[in-house]
């Protein structure tokens, strides 16, 4: 995974969806990094062929990436899954040396792999500024490591935040890591001394440190009143807060350690997914008068079905689940209802591999005990900073239009 990430953002197809408007390729990066790490976890595929299939996806429809909302959020979840679907089923033929199964073993089949990949393959990540990579990589990650710990107590009358410091957290491998790596800043400056309120808006092409030195001087500004009156101190604090500023301000990269889920959780066996039962238990066979008007199941069917299902919350159901499920795809197609039955089927099994994607988010926040995870349990991953990959387009832009 830790050479597979900086291949996303080296292609040429994310190189094309970046332009000049920072915001727009804030949801390009977080939106194609999560979900293409996603996309690996699930399928186990780090092939070029695999990310170039992938990234094509993305690049026919760039407005909705550059958007950030439910509608963008939708699509892109379901090209993922559809994509996840499509590799793992090849995956699976291939290993049992067939050309096809039916319908619902195939279904099954990828469920249960998804599941295993998710569970065995699965990471969660510390994102962090590209400044930090050297150190990182000698002393692994360590809390007691922390920089700058004096001159952010020094400099708390400009603001404090809220994010805790003095802790190690983790995140599942997601959106999230990417949102947390393209800040390039720890969250305690971001939200402590450089928080200005969403004041001072970032400019088209300006760098992350010239961006970072508007909003401290803003903080100096707006917090005159707590600040020392005298000049000599006042311009102490001012080159702590400006050399901080230039640390991380001047970073081109942003880094991610990718610890295995095995590292925190012990691995486990995958569920054996009966699709029949995935169907019938779920939420569009719950109510008796839509049953029958969708999927024309009559009331003796349809009390089976409740019947079994209780049980299999139970964990007590003993009848043929296959039977009972044929009798109710029978009666949609003898009642002109298959299309809708077969649409059915097809969102309760993308429902389930998008519960199995979600359950990677499981853990957000996780802070480590000790706040330390020795170099050998985790690999780095330098991947470009998203301001820097801004300012590059800006400026080409710019000797464009010359």
């Amino acid at each position: 995974m830790a050479d597979y990430l900086p291949k996303i953002f080296s292609s040429d197809i994310f190189k094309s969806l970046i332009g000049a408007d920072i915001k727009e390729n804030k949801n390009i990066y977080s939106t194609i990094g999560g979900w293409t790490m996603a996309y690996a976890i699930a399928t186990r595929d780090f092939s070029e062929d695999g990310l170039v299939s992938l990234l094509k996806q993305f690049e026919d429809k760039p407005q909705l990436l550059r958007e950030r909302g439910f509608a963008s959020y939708d699509f892109y979840r379901k090209m993922a899954l559809e994509q996840i679907a499509l590799v793992l089923k090849e995956q699976v033929l291939q290993e049992k040396n067939v050309e096809k199964l039916n319908n619902l073993s195939i279904m099954e089949e990828i469920l249960i792999k998804m599941q295993e990949n998710c569970s065995n393959n699965g990471f969660y990540t510390h994102s962090f500024s590209g400044a930090l990579v050297e150190g990182i990589e000698g002393q692994g990650l360590d809390i007691s490591q922390e920089l700058f710990k004096e001159e952010l107590e020094v400099l708390k009358p400009l603001g404090k935040s809220v994010w805790k410091s003095g802790s190690l957290c983790l995140t599942p491998a997601s959106e999230t890591t990417f949102s947390f790596a393209m800040n390039n800043a720890p969250e305690r400056i971001l939200a402590g001394i450089l928080n200005d309120g969403g004041a001072v808006q970032r400019l088209d092409g300006e760098t992350n440190y010239d961006y970072f030195v508007r909003r401290l001087e803003k903080r100096f500004d707006t917090q005159r009143s707590v600040l020392p009156s005298d000049e000599v101190e006042l311009a102490k604090l001012r080159d702590s807060a400006l050399r901080i500023c230039e640390f991380y301000g001047t970073a081109q990269k942003s880094g991610i350690a990718i610890i295995p889920n095995g590292v925190f959780r012990d691995r486990f066996e995958p569920t054996k997914f009966k699709m029949p039962a995935v169907v019938l238990t779920g939420a569009p066979l719950y109510d008796e008068n839509k049953s029958k008007e969708e999927f024309g199941i009559d009331e003796q069917l349809f009390r089976r079905i409740k019947e079994f299902r209780n049980k299999e919350v139970r964990g007590s159901a003993e009848l043929d689940v296959r039977e009972l499920f044929d009798e109710a795809s029978a009666a949609a197609q003898s009642n002109g209802k298959g299309k809708q039955w077969s649409t059915v089927v097809e969102k309760e099994f993308f429902d389930v591999m998008g519960v199995l994607l979600d359950n990677e988010g499981d853990g957000f926040g996780l802070e480590v005990e000790g706040g330390k995870i020795p170099r050998e349990h985790f690999a780095i991953s330098a991947v470009p900073c998203v301001s820097h990959l801004t300012c590059a387009k800006s400026y080409e832009q710019r000797q464009m239009d010359r």
